[in-house]
């Protein structure tokens, strides 16, 4: 999925990808896969992705929790799904983000957003949006990190929290 990404994304030079390797990941790794495009940038990997949802246009995630931030903060989200990938199905059940399948939809997904159309596709998933961050976290309990955490949870295959 990260080649598709990268590839798709030095295919549409009007956009610049930002990637924010995880704290765990072997960045001299990633940045060989995405090769020397010119528009494929590395944020350095201890940033605070916060800081980077709040300046894009639009947030791919491989189903991280970060991915909930994006969605508080009105981003696009887009989390593929390639065979094989189960992290991102929460957010597939959701309907609150886009999620292609091949490399051809993120594509037509990265195209729309060099066109500019990123505000359309977020007014068609506003509804499903809300309803997912309802469920999560607008609740006046007091409870919407325990949610967050039991999302994580579910998203990680650890049905248990006893």
């Amino acid at each position: 999925m990260k080649c598709a990404i990268f590839e798709a994304a030095e295919k549409i030079p009007e956009i610049t990808l930002v990637v924010k390797p995880h704290p765990h990941e072997d960045v001299r790794e990633t940045q060989a896969l995405a090769g020397g495009a010119k528009n494929i940038v590395f944020a350095d990997k201890t940033s605070d992705i916060r800081d980077l949802i709040a300046v894009c246009d639009a947030f791919v995630s491989f189903g991280s929790t970060a991915t909930i931030d994006a969605l508080i903060a009105n981003k696009l989200s887009i989390c593929p799904i390639f065979p094989g990938w189960p992290f991102s199905e929460e957010f597939k059940r959701s309907g609150a983000v886009l999620v292609p399948e091949t490399f051809d939809q993120i594509m037509t997904i990265f195209r729309r957003i060099a066109q500019g159309e990123q505000a359309r596709k977020i007014d068609v998933l506003q509804s499903a949006r809300q309803s997912y961050l309802t469920r999560i976290a607008y609740k006046a309990d007091g409870l919407a990190t325990t949610r967050i955490g039991e999302q994580a949870r579910i998203m990680a295959g650890i049905t248990n929290t006893k």
